[in-house]
């Protein structure tokens, strides 16, 4: 036998409580934010590849980490926060590697130019 419904639910079992019509907006995936923290990590590691891929690559997380924290800033609440702080933690990387990068390149422009044979061993 199938229970009686009850008084306050007339005729639908399936009926909603009060309020369940209100739509809840969770936080949605940041655009650019992951890939602008594995591009910093990349630009650290191909700094030590004689500088410019880390400058390279260090240069474009730049611009994609800030895109993606200038977004999440103009829209408050929109995005979560563990992307916002890989955004700009790729941010920190990128600047990291682009600046090895540009020293490790140096370094090497001043080598080849205090050296007839930079590469020449002692």
């Amino acid at each position: 036998m199938i229970p009686p419904f009850p008084p306050d639910n007339p005729g639908n079992q399936f009926r909603k409580p009060p309020g369940a019509n209100i739509p809840y907006h969770q936080p949605r995936e940041l655009p650019n934010a992951s890939s602008s923290l594995v591009m910093g990590i990349l630009s650290i590691i191909g700094a030590l590849c004689l500088g410019v891929p880390g400058i390279a690559l260090g240069v474009i997380a730049m611009i994609m980490g800030g895109n993606a924290v200038k977004n999440a800033e103009n829209n408050p609440g929109a995005f979560r926060e563990s992307d916002i702080r890989n955004a700009k933690a790729g941010k920190v990387c990128a600047l990291t590697g682009t600046l090895l990068g540009a020293l490790i390149l140096l370094f090497i422009i001043c080598l080849a130019i205090t050296r007839e044979d930079p590469f020449h061993s002692f």
